[in-house]
């Protein structure tokens, strides 16, 4: 890629948001979409175990078992409901994935959906309102409140764009009112817009002539839009800078895009996600060839003063979230089949080991952190299946 406001060769057409007349606006409730459904799909019995890790000796939840799959959120999204009473997650129980609850104290467990062709292989988000569960059929875009099971169409994007959703929306502004989504274009390369969360209104705001993955709204600047173009040419070391670069950055109310998170030589940046205010972008830096040691890192919204806050020398980390107050970081560790989670104090750079997931396979932790920092959310296949785990971090 070269670098441009926006290269011709790069992007066929662009809409800003500004050029809409969309940027920073209000847009209240006018084409509001309307209620789908009201109520559970269906109540099911706990199925959470309590156990001790046997290496830590600290207290963790298996919150779902069986033969069924299930799948959480990716960690970049929340897995908890404001509160702190549900989590929510995917699973195929029923035979087709559908959308799930689980009471973090009692275990109890609902239905949400009952939509057929939900997609992703983390197919759920909850909204940064703390109250709906976002997923999608593609073309679709479902809101469920989690405590009582009312589902609306957020919106409908079958004739808007040529090919369904590449998977839910899991990036929302600041203040909730938008998310992005991606989609395969014409030509089989990738597109970004915007759908606005109470009106459905939705904008193309990116098309490329490439791939592109990761797309996330900065929570402290709804129009500032990341996202990574493919493939991933980070590790051809005899590139100038600006051509290894791991994400770009978008202005939608200005139509500019540059290159964004560029790792040093020597080194790659990988699993990149911003803080709740949307000051710092994190990311893990790993050394190449190779791929430790391994660090988390970050830059601020100017793309500026680069920070290492955790090092480790000999493991692999891989996944990581940060709490809300910005206080500590939870990472994972992809080392197949013998495998730690971490709780990383940002102040003082120390680091313990909460537990030993130990997956393996395409089953990957993608830890997050609920709400009030009580909880790390996480996968695992330990028993043989895919499921959904909590750590109490307090």
């Amino acid at each position: 890629m070269k670098e441009k406001s926006i290269s011709r060769r790069t992007f066929v057409r662009r809409t800003s948001l500004a050029g809409l007349g969309l940027a920073g606006m209000n847009l209240g409730c006018a084409g509001a979409p309307r209620v789908s459904r009201s109520g559970l799909v269906a109540t099911l019995p706990p199925e959470k175990r309590v156990y001790r890790d046997e290496r830590t000796g600290r207290q963790v939840w298996q919150m779902t078992s069986g033969k069924a799959p299930s799948r959480t959120c990716y960690m970049e999204a929340d897995g908890f409901t404001e509160d702190e009473r549900y989590i929510v997650f995917g699973s195929n129980r029923t035979g087709r994935l559908e959308v799930y609850r689980a009471e973090v104290d009692s275990g109890e467990m609902a239905q949400l959906s009952n939509i057929p062709g939900i997609r992703g292989s983390s197919p759920v988000a909850m909204a940064r309102n703390g109250r709906e569960v976002i997923y999608t059929d593609g073309w679709r875009i479902f809101a469920t409140d989690v405590a009582t099971g009312e589902t609306r169409i957020v919106a409908d994007l079958e004739n808007k764009i040529p090919n369904p959703m590449s998977q839910v929306p899991r990036a929302f502004s600041g203040n909730g009112d938008r998310c992005v989504i991606t989609y395969e274009n014409q030509d089989g390369n990738k597109n970004l817009g915007i759908v606005f969360m109470k009106t459905g209104q939705f904008h193309e705001v990116f098309r490329s002539n490439s791939n592109i993955s990761h797309p996330q709204l900065c929570p402290g600047d709804s129009n500032l839009i990341t996202f990574d173009p493919l493939p991933d040419t980070q590790n051809d070391m005899n590139r100038p800078m600006k051509q290894r670069a791991r994400s770009w950055i978008l202005n939608a109310a200005t139509g500019q895009a540059r290159p964004f998170l560029i790792a040093p030589y020597g080194f790659r940046a990988t699993h990149e996600y911003w803080d709740y205010r949307g000051d710092r972008l994190y990311f893990h830096k790993k050394t190449q060839p190779g791929w430790t040691p391994t660090m988390i890192s970050s830059i601020n919204r100017a793309g500026d003063n680069w920070q290492d806050h955790y090092e480790s020398q000999d493991r692999r980390l891989g996944h990581s979230s940060i709490d809300r107050t910005g206080k500590f970081i939870v990472s994972d560790v992809q080392q197949r089949g013998d495998n730690e989670l971490y709780r990383i104090d940002l102040k003082t750079g120390t680091s313990e080991i909460l537990c030993w997931p130990n997956t393996s396979g395409k089953t990957h932790v993608h830890p997050s952190i609920s709400p009030r920092g009580r909880y790390a959310y996480f996968a695992s296949n330990r028993t043989g299946v895919p499921h959904v785990y909590l750590c109490p971090l307090v």
